[in-house]
C-alpha cells in the first residue's frame, strides 16, 4: 500500500534551516485562521463569522478551479506532488482575509484607541507579508504565483465587503430563522454594531456591578 503525506500540512524546508522552518510554521496560518473562524461560528454565534467563513471557503474555491484551469507547475519538481502552483492559495487566502480584516477594523473599532487600531492593521500586513514570502522562500511558488494570487485575493475581497457581505448575512439569517435555528441556537448579528468588544464589555461590567450591589443589599 503506497503512503501518502497530507500536502495541506506538510510543509517541507532545508534541513538546519531555522528561517525556513520558521517560515514553514508561518506558512500554517491559514489553516488556523479557518480553525479560529469555525470556533468563532461556534462560540460566538454571530452570523457575520458565519458568513465570512462561507467566503473564505468559497475564495477557496476559486483558487482551486484557477488551479485546474491555468495548470501551472510549482517551481521546484519536488514539489509538483503537491499541486500546480498558479494562483498561490495561501496568496489568495491571506490577501481576500487581510481586506477583510481591514474593513472589520474600519468599521468595528472606531472607539479604541489610535494605537490599538495602527497596530492591527500592522499585525494584518505582516501576517500576509511573512505568509507570501514564506511560498516563494521555500519553494513552493514563484514571485508571479503569488503575485497573482494576492491579486486575486484582494480583488474577491473586495467585491465581497463592498458588494455582498451584507447580503449573504441577511439571507443566512433568513433562511435560520425560517427552519428555526435562529433561536435555538441563540445566534445573533453583530453587523449594525460600530464596536462590538467595547459593548460586550460594557454589558459585563454592567452585569458584574449588579451582583455587587446586590451582594451589598443582603
Amino acid at each position: 500500500m503506497v503512503r501518502t503525506a497530507l500536502s495541506i500540512t506538510h510543509v517541507v524546508y532545508e534541513q538546519g534551516d531555522v528561517v525556513g522552518k520558521a517560515l514553514a510554521y508561518a506558512s500554517l496560518l491559514p489553516i488556523f485562521v479557518v480553525a479560529m473562524a469555525a470556533a468563532a461560528v461556534l462560540v460566538r454565534r454571530d452570523v457575520q463569522a458565519i458568513a465570512f467563513l462561507t467566503a473564505q471557503l468559497l475564495n477557496e474555491l476559486v483558487n482551486q478551479l484557477l488551479k485546474r484551469s491555468l495548470q501551472h507547475s510549482r517551481p521546484d519538481p519536488e514539489f509538483h506532488a503537491h499541486g500546480y502552483g498558479m494562483p498561490s492559495s495561501h496568496a489568495q487566502f491571506m490577501a481576500f482575509l487581510s481586506v477583510s480584516l481591514a474593513f472589520a477594523i474600519a468599521y468595528r473599532t472606531q472607539q479604541h484607541p489610535r494605537w490599538v487600531v495602527v497596530g492591527m492593521y500592522a499585525g494584518v500586513a505582516a501576517s500576509a507579508a511573512i505568509v507570501c514570502f514564506s511560498r516563494v522562500y521555500l519553494r513552493y511558488h514563484t514571485p508571479e504565483q503569488v503575485l497573482v494570487g494576492c491579486c486575486i485575493g484582494l480583488a474577491l475581497s473586495l467585491l465581497w465587503n463592498l458588494f455582498a457581505s451584507e447580503r449573504a448575512a441577511a439571507a443566512i439569517s433568513t433562511a435560520l430563522r425560517r427552519c428555526g435555528l435562529w433561536d435555538a441556537l441563540l445566534l445573533k448579528d453583530i453587523g449594525r454594531c460600530t464596536d462590538p468588544l467595547l459593548l460586550e464589555r460594557r454589558a459585563h461590567m454592567d452585569g458584574v456591578q449588579s451582583v455587587r450591589t446586590s451582594k451589598k443589599a443582603l
